[in-house]
């Protein structure tokens, strides 16, 4: 009895491999699975990257000019990547940091993110231009480089309207940019940006999934039977039997007219050999 559940279990488990080797080699199930491996990698760096910059905005695009000292606030964000300070499309990492720690050292302060006090959906990206402590609470002032008549490093002439703030809206610090980026993330928010995904997506799925499954498989060519090889060998051996019969009889008629040594015969020849094999 033993060995009978032994060898059913045996048996369920080689079914078991068999058909889950079946269905990696399936060309579909392989796509999915890479679909879900990418997705799986791109949370988890989004999740690794929140908690290893202790923030819940690690990653950021810039959106507007305030921070731009070279076109008056109002940057293109192309045709300045490298000059000083954020530009529009920038992708900017942020670092979650202690109030305390904060750098107020105008103009060589810390450039923050928090949120904007009238509206904290919307995230501000601007230089500490001061620090105050009252009651043991710590309130900012900020104000965009490329904001004012007197751009940074210069003293600034004017402070963000919303300025002091408290620390707790403060999200982090801005430790490193990448110019450019940012443009891919402004695009996807965009209006054009959500349809824009849902298109790939669904060519993605038509070249992947759904032409494949339209496309019919030709069935395998199957190789000539013995009988019909046998066919074919005999009909050729037959044309080259019969091309040698008509040689040799053509070589006879040459061979009777030349030694007649007639031109008329030579003549023959041709119209003989044309009536023969005709164009």
């Amino acid at each position: 009895m033993g060995k009978e559940v032994t060898a059913i279990i045996s048996a369920e488990g080689n079914d078991l491999m068999a058909s889950l080797k079946k269905l990696w080699k399936n060309g579909n199930f392989q796509t999915a699975l890479t679909i879900i491996l990418i997705v799986l990698i791109v949370a988890g760096f989004w999740f690794g990257t929140q908690a290893a910059l202790n923030t819940p905005y690690p990653v950021l695009a810039v959106t507007s000019g305030s921070m731009c000292i070279i076109q008056d606030g109002l940057c293109d964000g192309w045709s300045h990547p490298f000059e000083r300070t954020l530009h529009t499309g920038d992708l900017i990492i942020v670092q979650g940091v202690n109030p305390d720690d904060l750098n107020a050292d105008y103009p060589d302060s810390d450039v923050i993110v928090y949120h904007k006090p009238a509206n904290p959906g919307e995230l501000i990206v601007h230089r500490i231009v001061s620090k105050n402590e009252v009651n043991g609470t710590i309130s900012f002032s900020t104000e965009g480089d490329g904001n004012g008549v007197l751009k940074w490093p210069n003293a600034p002439d004017q402070i963000d309207r919303w300025s002091p703030f408290p620390e707790d809206l403060v999200v982090g610090k801005v430790v490193m940019r990448i110019p450019w980026l940012g443009h891919l993330v402004l695009f996807m928010r965009s209006e054009y940006g959500v349809p824009a995904v849902i298109i790939l997506a669904a060519i993605l799925i038509i070249i992947e999934f759904v032409i494949p499954m339209l496309r019919r498989k030709k069935p395998p060519e199957q190789p000539p039977a013995p009988e019909q090889l046998l066919l074919k060998t005999q009909a050729s051996e037959f044309h080259h039997l019969q091309f040698f019969v008509l040689l040799k009889s053509k070589l006879i008629r040459l061979s009777y007219w030349f030694r007649k040594s007639n031109k008329w015969g030579l003549l023959a020849i041709f119209f003989a050999y044309s009536a023969d094999n005709p164009e």
